[in-house]
This record gives C-alpha cells, sequence and structure tokens, in this order.
C-alpha cells in the first residue's frame, strides 16, 4: 500500500472541485436562503477557523506498479504509459 497526505480538508474539498460544485447547486436554488445556507455550509467545510485545517484527509492506495508493468499491455505486448498524476490535492 501508498499512503498520500495528510493534507487539509479545505486543500482536499477546493482541489476536487467545492467551488465548481457549489456554483451548480447554487443556481438550482429556488430561492435566496437556500442559497445563503448553501454558501455558508461550504464555508464551514474549507474555513481555516472552521473545518478547514481542524480534519485532515488521507489517501491509502494500492502500490504504484513497477515500471516493467506500467509499459506491458493487457496481452503483455509492449504499450505506452501516462504519467501517474496526484489528485486531490496530494503530491
Amino acid at each position: 500500500m501508498q499512503g498520500f497526505g495528510p493534507i487539509t480538508q479545505s486543500k482536499f474539498l477546493q482541489t476536487m472541485g467545492l467551488e465548481p460544485r457549489l456554483g451548480q447547486l447554487i443556481a438550482n436554488c429556488e430561492s435566496e436562503t437556500e442559497a445563503q445556507r448553501l454558501i455558508g455550509e461550504a464555508t464551514r467545510l474549507v474555513h481555516p477557523d472552521e473545518m478547514g485545517n481542524v480534519y485532515k484527509v488521507l489517501a491509502i492506495t494500492a502500490p504504484v506498479p513497477t515500471a516493467q508493468a506500467a509499459t506491458e499491455g493487457v496481452d503483455g505486448s509492449a504499450s505506452e504509459t501516462a504519467p501517474i498524476v496526484p489528485i486531490g490535492g496530494f503530491e
């Protein structure tokens, strides 16, 4: 297994697209009160003085494949490898 993190909940949620998702939810709100409630809840999740820095995120994954395994296709033939790109704010 391989571990990444921990990182703050704020960094994780923002990297995973909290702001665009919040925008979609607000666009579909039926009232200003509902939109303000969503904004308040999102702010609570990411604000450093609230949950944003209090909670941490840790990712545990299967081991990164070896260079040889990563270059072999399903049938054992050579294939191009794509770089492994960290997601969710993990480096």
